[in-house]
């Protein structure tokens, strides 16, 4: 899509920032999971706690940047902005939640080990529903890397490091 048909759609101030979540607590559980369960040299580099600890601070992280992207759409009032940031918060577990019973319940009905085709599954739903939540949400994607400062993109960089690591680490379990 070109950037007018962008500008004519309806933006979306729930569903497009709980989609944003949603990929981000999927992205952290699949990644930092991975830290946490195993690991080719048979220990963890991270602990379940911290697993946990940054898990929630990106889902919470996430969270604080799409309702402040939403804000482009009035909310009615202080109490309508918490309002709206609890119903993103809440659709995002919601759909984390599916994903994860859906991926429990396919691993469980094969008897092969499929970490690779889960996480891997992980990732993509995460990546689309990203930009899903990103154009629903209303922003311009070149008006964001014009504007993007190097902390955000070093964290960037962290994130796709952290996830071929992970990924890597998958593959040579197998």
């Amino acid at each position: 899509m070109n950037e007018e048909d962008s500008k004519n759609r309806r933006p979306r101030p729930v569903l497009g920032p709980a989609l944003t979540v949603f990929a981000a607590l999927l992205w952290a559980y699949a990644v930092i999971g991975t830290f946490t369960t195993s690991w080719i040299s048979g220990s963890a580099p991270l602990g379940e706690g911290v697993a946990v600890l940054l898990v929630a601070a990106t889902a919470g992280a996430a969270l604080a940047q799409a309702v402040r992207r939403s804000r482009s759409i009035p909310a009615n009032g202080t109490g309508g902005l918490i309002g709206r940031a609890v119903a993103v918060g809440l659709l995002a577990i919601v759909m984390w939640g599916l994903v994860v019973i859906l991926a429990i319940v396919f691993a469980s009905a094969i008897p092969a080990n499929v970490d690779a085709v889960v996480m891997t599954s992980f990732l993509v739903i995460a990546a689309m529903a990203a930009r899903t939540g990103h154009r629903m949400t209303g922003a311009a994607p070149a008006a964001r890397l014009r504007t993007m400062s190097f902390p955000v993109f070093a964290l960037w960089l962290g994130v796709a490091a952290a996830t071929l690591v992970a990924c890597a680490e998958i593959v040579g379990e197998r």
